[in-house]
């Protein structure tokens, strides 16, 4: 029974902690691929430099606007199983308006820096959401264990961003900046599904419910 607990908290905090994993990759995101292909595929108007430094500090801008949100929702919802899914909502967005741009080839200005920000907005969500949420769920003795996923999911986050974009241009894939910009809808979907279907609702949330 013990083994068998053990392995559904940490399930459950891997799942979590896919968000980590997401703020590392999107942070990365625009460096794993050229600025001057960014620039030339979205027309941006601007330099290197600073096409580098906007595509890079909307995110972060964005996350600002993030934490401000999510502590806003949590005094008006006080359920932290239902905000997670609303900040699906708002990353879903921003991945789609890259998405769309590189796949549907509606290459503008404004398609990628409103996909940076709306998904900077989500990352900024997240430090506030998963990490409450595991130590809500998961015993004591296991928080450090799963608390190291979510700095661990970062790192990995980073690497997967220039690995990927490193081996697609090495392997010549034609405009294979679509497919560096296609990896946040997926990784998104994925954990929304896992979400809603392997992580219960934390004990905060079901108390002020009402239910056991």
């Amino acid at each position: 029974e013990y083994y068998k607990n053990l392995s559904a908290f940490l399930k459950i905090s891997l799942i979590l902690s896919i968000s980590s994993l997401e703020v590392g990759y999107c942070l990365c995101q625009t460096s794993a691929v050229p600025v001057l292909t960014i620039i030339n595929e979205f027309n941006l108007p601007m330099g290197v430099g600073l096409a580098h430094g906007l595509l890079l500090g909307i995110f972060p801008f964005g996350g600002i606007f993030g934490a401000m949100l999510n502590s806003y929702l949590v005094r008006i919802w006080k359920k932290k199983y239902l905000i997670y899914h609303f900040r699906s909502i708002f990353y879903f967005i921003g991945a789609v308006n890259l998405i769309g741009s590189g796949l549907m080839q509606v290459t503008n200005t404004e398609c990628i820096f409103i996909g940076r920000f709306l998904l900077g907005v989500t990352c900024g969500m997240y430090p506030m959401l998963a990490p409450v949420m595991t130590k809500e769920l998961c015993p004591a003795s296991l928080r450090p264990l799963v608390g190291s996923f979510f700095s661990m999911g970062r790192i990995v986050g980073i690497v997967l961003a220039f690995a990927l974009g490193v081996i697609l241009d090495v392997s010549n894939v034609p405009h294979y900046w679509r497919i560096v910009f296609i990896v946040p809808l997926i990784l998104g979907m994925f954990q929304t599904i896992m979400v809603y279907f392997f992580v219960p609702q934390v004990p905060g949330d079901l108390f002020e419910r009402g239910e056991d």
